[in-house]
């Protein structure tokens, strides 16, 4: 996935991440997961869910938290409640759509704050590593989200406001994912899939759902799937290090 078109790609990474810090399993609801594979394979699809799932969400005043309160603190860089407040709409939209439970705030809460902490984790190393996004790739991709829209109005109105994120927050989110995605390619070794990997997951999906389709018409799509499992949790295991061997502190 080089290029972005949606925030879903930073949604489910929040996700994914947040509830590896939280200590849950990935890989035991990772193999056959039908809505993971529509996140990879057909991303217009999954950005038309995620705007109607934004239709329905709701977020509480006792939910949120000051603007300029700082909610946690890693390496000497403090993360404020603007920043948590946008995320925690974004985390809660993706748990609905995956149509998870949203009634346990607190577990959003955390969710979230483990996501701001990995973030700025992984911004830090990339930012170490040298690896920097260009102001024109954040814009061409800004216009490829901007493209599903009228106009700028039914943007701010349907997209930013919804997400609670300013034209600049959204200029960062989406940096960030850009340098996320060039960090990953850049410094995280590379996965060979073998058939027998392919032909076994395969097997799993058989065995979950009786209108897969024939293995040959979908083996590339499923080895560059279990290839960016298996990316993803190489990258887990990463935060993990970060975290064990920074200064971390939750605030809230």
């Amino acid at each position: 996935m080089k290029k972005l078109t949606i925030l879903l790609f930073a949604l489910a990474i929040s996700v994914l991440l947040a509830a590896c810090s939280s200590g849950e399993d990935n890989s035991s609801d990772s193999a056959g997961s039908e809505e993971e594979q529509e996140s990879q394979g057909d991303q217009t699809e999954a950005a038309e869910g995620t705007q109607a799932a934004q239709e329905d969400v709701e977020v509480s005043d006792e939910e949120k938290v000051d603007e300029g309160k700082v909610v946690a603190t890693v390496n000497g860089t403090e993360i404020v409640g603007e920043e948590y407040n946008s995320l925690y709409v974004q985390t809660k939209i993706m748990l609905q759509q995956y149509q998870q439970d949203t009634s346990d705030t607190d577990l959003i809460k955390t969710q979230t704050l483990d996501t701001l902490i990995s973030q700025e984790l992984i911004k830090q190393e990339a930012e170490a590593k040298g690896i920097t996004v260009e102001d024109q790739e954040v814009a061409d991709n800004i216009e490829q989200i901007k493209s599903q829209y009228e106009d700028d109005q039914q943007f701010k109105d349907e997209f930013l406001d919804k997400l609670q994120l300013s034209e600049d927050g959204l200029k960062e989110q989406v940096a960030y994912e850009l340098r996320l995605q060039k960090y990953m390619d850049e410094e995280l070794p590379e996965v060979e899939i073998t058939d027998k990997q392919v032909e076994d997951y395969y097997a799993q999906l058989e065995s979950q759902s009786e209108n897969v389709p024939k293995l040959e018409d979908i083996q590339s799509d499923l080895k560059d799937q279990l290839a960016q499992q298996e990316k993803q949790q190489k990258l887990n295991e990463v935060i993990q290090e970060l975290k064990d061997n920074g200064e971390v502190e939750k605030l809230i």
